[in-house]
């Protein structure tokens, strides 16, 4: 730490007696001037020779104004005698010990302070540290303010952590509107926990802070990592969709864009390179923020695809037992028809049946078009419908049968009363 404040500097004041000078006729302004004149330095005005400017600067030689009793020696005219008078018989001066020059802030008289944080310290612990020793040391009525960069680290606070958080949330809602899923983007936002321990990893290592250019490095990283799991999830789901089981799709994918990845990552840590052995002015931002991008995209880059695979064969597997205990549900609650019923039986409300007439047949050929329209237009979700005798009713999606060969192994006999126990054990 170093401040300017220096309280012990000798120092002269002269004090010019008013009453006195306005007596003599010498205008106090006139003092002034001429202390400033020759002890100190006056501008007169420029003048040309030889094709260059000079300028002219007043000023008593060096030989003149070395002592305290050289201000005495000083003169100047009085506008009513017109006589020099010296300055010995208008001012006092006097020895004293006061600060070298004084600094207000916000109006009040203060002492600036600089300083930085030690090696292997945060400025933020920096901060708290100068905080607690003026609580100790100060006296009442003395109180510390932060400027430049100090009071902007001061004002934002855990900002940072929130801007971190939004990053993710906004990362989120776009993967989620992109695939139209929820469950996708969490395996896509897996790979970003991988970057940061990568980036705070590298930033250890080295012994630097986690300052504002490090946190800068972390955002990016959000994206960069995504990009690289996002080429694996989307190579994933096209697998799955032409038939191919979550872990043929997962493997698949990462095979298939393994390389660019890698191409991509690589090319990316090496320009990042030059930051991270930055010299000169700056360096240290640039360092913070290449070593934390370089350390963070090395790991998403050769261990984030790994877990990204594993994680969607995983939702895509749990997906899969979702809608098969939803279609046994179903197979468990639908009643099948009685077997060989010849003729379709209306039930009348005060009980009995009756055989259904022309008009009856007629009026169920109309509602069995209508239903075939309505499944055109909307497709039906997945589900068992036990048909008569012991065998499982196709239903023309294959997307289900896939599913249970898939999980349970070959369809069995879906009995009224037993077919829900039996998938039940094997699942």
């Amino acid at each position: 730490m170093n401040s300017f404040f220096r309280p012990t500097v000798p120092q002269l004041r002269v004090e010019v007696d008013r009453e006195k000078a306005l007596a003599l006729g010498v205008p106090v302004p006139e003092v002034f001037a001429a202390l400033q004149a020759q002890l100190g330095s006056l501008y007169v005005n420029d003048f040309n020779k030889s094709g260059r400017t000079y300028r002219v600067v007043m000023q008593a030689d060096a030989r003149f104004r070395a002592k305290p009793e050289d201000i005495g020696n000083l003169h100047v005219r009085s506008t009513s005698s017109g006589q020099m008078i010296p300055l010995k018989a208008l001012v006092t001066v006097a020895s004293l010990i006061g600060p070298e020059q004084i600094e207000r802030y916000n109006g009040l008289v203060a002492a600036k302070v600089l300083g930085g944080a030690k090696p292997g310290f945060s400025s933020g612990e920096s901060l708290s540290a100068v905080e607690q020793v003026a609580r100790e040391v100060l006296p009442p009525g003395y109180s510390i303010e932060w400027t430049a960069q100090a009071f902007q680290e001061k004002r934002t606070g855990n900002a940072s952590v929130f801007a971190f958080g939004f990053a993710m949330l906004m990362v989120y809602l776009i993967l989620a509107a992109l695939y139209e899923r929820w469950g996708v983007p969490l395996a896509v936002l897996l790979a970003v926990p991988f970057a940061v321990t990568g980036a705070l990893l590298a930033v250890f290592l080295r012994m630097m802070e986690n300052d504002i250019y490090f946190q800068i490095g972390l955002v990016v990283l959000i994206g960069l990592a995504v990009k690289n799991a996002i080429l694996i999830a989307e190579f994933a789901m096209q697998g799955m969709a032409a038939g191919k089981s979550a872990a043929e799709a997962a493997r698949e994918a990462a095979r298939l864009r393994f390389r660019p990845i890698v191409m991509t990552s690589l090319a990316f840590v090496l320009g990042v390179v030059p930051l991270v052995i930055a010299t000169g002015a700056g360096a240290a931002a640039r360092q913070s923020m290449g070593t934390g991008v370089f350390g963070g995209m090395l790991v998403a880059t050769f261990i984030a695809p790994i877990f990204v695979r594993d994680s969607r064969r995983c939702k895509r597997r749990a997906w899969h037992r979702r809608q098969l205990v939803d279609a046994v549900w179903r197979c468990r609650t639908v009643a099948p028809r009685r077997a060989g019923a010849g003729r379709q039986q209306r039930h009348r409300p005060g009980g009995g049946t009756r055989a259904a007439g022309p008009g009856g047949r007629a009026r169920s050929r109309r509602r069995a078009a209508a239903r075939g329209r309505r499944g055109r237009q909307r497709e039906p979700r997945p589900r068992v419908v036990c048909g008569a005798g012991s065998g499982v009713g196709q239903h023309p999606r294959r997307s289900l049968d896939v599913l249970r060969d898939r999980l349970l192994g070959p369809p069995a006999a879906c009995h009224r009363g037993s077919a829900g126990a039996t998938a039940g054990q094997r699942l």
